[in-house]
């Protein structure tokens, strides 16, 4: 059976605010629906790919049905703290997608580059990091669903800065860090339960670096638990 397809709905502010509803494109943007729709199918795609290189099988069947997208992340922060009743200043302002249930909410193609280049200015910005910045919201999702199925609970997730690398390293984002860090570069940098200085490509290349030591199954069950990461390295590496 041909899987389902996204339904695709652009946000407007106060009317998305109060009703918080998908709706028909204009025929004037369905060329870039269109485009949003094959970005959303390629990134559940890639996912799907991560998943199975690290020996895991995916236990979903789609991520998302339905993609709201935000011309900005002021907007998006605007729309979801309304929605949650919580204060916007709760929500980042470098804000640029969640998945809530099967709807992925994500900020512009241009909005994002903006995004893009202002935090990263050293990293190129191509045709793919759009994609990327879908795959690695889907992939919060398939790691919820993945700790779910095996360990009952999302909290299996293990801590943010792990997750979050989870999620760079399968997205494919910020490839290029040089020499993968050696185990006692990690222990030094994350042993004892300490949380790793930097950003997104820092935790993106501690996880790199794990899986490639220890074995991504093996890392994503430690990270499930406590104590985690020490006790990988007792374990025999790869």
């Amino acid at each position: 059976m041909r899987p389902r397809t996204p339904r695709i709905s652009l946000a407007l502010g106060a009317l998305l605010a109060a009703v918080l509803a998908a709706f028909a494109l204009p025929a004037a943007a369905a060329p870039a629906g269109d485009e949003l729709e094959a970005d959303v199918q390629a990134a559940e795609q890639d996912v799907v790919a991560c998943f199975r290189s690290y020996g895991l099988e995916p236990p979903w069947d789609r991520l998302v049905d339905e993609v709201t997208v935000f011309p900005s992340p002021d907007e998006a922060r605007r729309v979801l703290a309304r929605r949650h009743h919580i204060p916007v200043e709760e929500i980042p302002p470098t804000f640029s997608g969640t998945v809530e249930g099967r709807t992925l909410y994500v900020i512009s193609r241009d909005a994002y580059e903006r995004l893009w280049r202002s935090l990263y200015p050293a990293a190129p910005w191509s045709e793919a990091t759009y994609r990327q910045l879908i795959a690695h919201e889907l992939t919060h999702k398939a790691h919820e669903n993945w700790a779910r199925a095996r360990f009952g609970t999302i909290d299996a997730m293990g801590p943010a800065w792990f997750y979050e690398g989870f999620a760079v390293a399968c997205a494919g984002q910020f490839p290029d860090q040089g020499p993968l860090m050696s185990p006692q570069a990690l222990q030094a940098e994350i042993g004892g339960g300490r949380t790793p200085a930097g950003s997104y490509p820092e935790y993106g290349r501690i996880v790199r670096a794990l899986a490639a030591a220890y074995g991504m199954e093996a890392v994503l069950d430690e990270a499930a638990r406590p104590g985690f990461p020490d006790q990988l390295w007792t374990r025999a590496r790869r």
